[in-house]
């Protein structure tokens, strides 16, 4: 499979995961992910949100550099004509190699940049939030569950959002949103697609309903 994005594409790869696709940039990917492995291959620059699966890494290639992770939140600004590969971690921990050594470790706010020349990389600590800015800006939702979406969601409002009933989240729908759309009016369009409800308590937005259109 392959997706192209236009605009700011959200894609939900078949573990689960969770992709936002900048501008001009490219994600290849298998239907099912099989093997010991689960690998995709970008061109230009993502976010990615990959779901923990201890014995299965997930595995990203950007020409000759390779990004393996178990379960975290990072993003790979690797565009064609850029003289430089970075990788930038906002949650969790991965490890970078090119095809020759394993160039280090990465924690939450942790980024590296490698010159694609030397291959020489350098490691700083840096703003995980600044850096993945792009990522709240309009955003594309095609064909995504409901799950996937609030993942997003929650990260893009830095609000707690949950469900009281999980089916739910197996709920698809497809549809666009600005960035000066709120929080509140981005939820009521997707629980009007999707027959379900939202409801603020403190802190927490709260998913609900009894079931919804748009199921697997």
């Amino acid at each position: 499979t392959e997706k192209k994005a236009r605009v700011h594409q959200v894609i939900s790869l078949p573990d689960g995961s969770t992709v936002i696709l900048n501008n001009d940039s490219k994600l290849d990917f298998p239907p099912v992910f099989s093997g010991n492995s689960r690998d995709v291959y970008l061109t230009g620059e993502a976010y990615f949100e990959v779901r923990k699966q201890a014995h299965k890494p997930f595995i990203v290639h950007t020409g000759r550099f390779v990004t393996t992770v178990l379960g975290t939140r990072f993003n790979i600004k690797a565009q064609l004509d850029d003289p430089d590969f970075a990788v930038t971690v906002t949650n969790g921990k991965v490890r970078v190699s090119d095809d020759k050594k394993e160039l280090g470790t990465l924690l939450e706010n942790d980024q590296m940049v490698v010159s694609k020349a030397s291959g020489q990389a350098t490691q700083q600590v840096v703003n995980g939030r600044e850096v993945i800015a792009w990522t709240r800006q309009d955003l594309f939702f095609k064909n995504i569950t409901l799950e996937a979406a609030m993942m997003i969601l929650s990260d893009h409002y830095n609000t707690k959002i949950l469900f009281r009933n999980d089916a739910l989240q197996h709920c698809r729908f497809t549809g666009t949103f600005f960035s000066n759309n709120g929080l509140e009016q981005v939820l009521n369009i997707i629980t009007g697609v999707t027959d379900t409800e939202w409801k603020k308590e403190n802190d927490t937005i709260w998913i609900e309903g009894k079931g919804c259109t748009g199921n697997e």
